[in-house]
């Protein structure tokens, strides 16, 4: 296992990701986080399934099996799918900062399933820089600002859906690990991203919002503002996310995965022309400095 290209696919996946959100915001408000998500990922899709019959044709990669074929379409349908449901879910009950601050804590599982696992046992190194990063993204998190809840009575459901994401999240990773361990990372973010796509239009149709969203496909505008978005942040993003799981450990993967936030509230800044808070820059070198010490605990 090659850990440090793991964290370094990790890192980067969270920072397109990050740059994603910030270029793909506009688009969220206009036509709904749901519906977006469901294109974002069809439109990534086609390009996963052209990358990915190259890689068949031209290098002659072979294809994973069908059983792990079939649970990394499970982990797409469970932490991809279901994960960005309950995590929306979240969003209407308590609000978008309350539910990220929740969801953010998703390497904790990670954490607690490698105790059942000692090949995915970590250093104490690594332990103190899971830790680290994770508690530097809730505080980066927590800072940030954002809407309230909608009352004291959605809290309780709000955080239940908040739980359930971040589960969703870290079993997808766990579903995925054996799979993407042993197959490309072009190949096993096809299958997974088919297995999102699959379950996202589930959520649609459950939610009577299968027709409407459809109507997305012929927006040109909503084509024009997806393409760079879709690039960076699912198909890159996605690729990047595989090669993580695939070559370091689930806690950690889990960990270094769970930095979009801390690059969301610089670039943020960076882009409306004002100073980082001293709080969250603060919070940004921590997470840094997490990282640093999951590196060093590799060793």
């Amino acid at each position: 296992m090659n850990d440090f290209l793991g964290t370094t696919s990790g890192v980067l996946a969270s920072l397109s990701w990050a740059v994603s959100i910030l270029l793909f915001a506009r688009a969220l408000r206009d036509y709904g986080a749901l519906s977006c998500n469901f294109f974002k990922a069809s439109l990534a899709l086609l390009l996963f399934v052209v990358a990915s019959t190259a890689a068949r044709l031209v290098f002659g990669i072979p294809w994973p099996s069908a059983c792990h074929a079939l649970f990394l379409f499970l982990s797409g349908v469970v932490g991809m799918a279901f994960g960005d449901f309950a995590f929306f879910q979240a969003i209407v009950k308590v609000g978008p900062r309350q539910a990220a601050l929740i969801h953010s804590t998703n390497p904790v599982f990670l954490l607690a399933f490698s105790l059942f696992s000692p090949d995915d046992s970590l250093t104490f190194l690594e332990t103190v820089g899971v830790v680290t990063v994770v508690a530097a993204v809730l505080d980066v998190t927590r800072q940030q600002k954002g809407q309230s809840g909608q009352g004291t009575h959605s809290w309780n459901s709000g955080l239940v859906w908040g739980v359930l994401a971040a589960l969703s999240q870290a079993l997808g990773i766990v579903i995925a690990r054996d799979a993407a361990m042993s197959s490309h990372p072009v190949h096993t973010g096809m299958i997974r991203l088919f297995g999102a796509a699959v379950g996202m239009l589930g959520g649609l149709v459950f939610l009577g919002k299968a027709r409407s969203s459809w109507r997305l496909i012929r927006e040109p505008h909503f084509l024009k503002v997806a393409a760079l978005p879709v690039f960076l942040g699912t198909f890159l993003g996605i690729l990047l996310m595989m090669l993580a799981i695939a070559t370091c450990k689930p806690a950690v993967a889990g960990a270094v995965l769970s930095l979009a936030p801390v690059f969301l509230v610089p670039l943020t800044a960076w882009q409306a022309r004002r100073p980082i808070p001293l709080r969250i820059l603060l919070g940004t070198i921590v997470a840094l400095v997490g990282v640093v010490l999951i590196s060093s605990g590799m060793q």
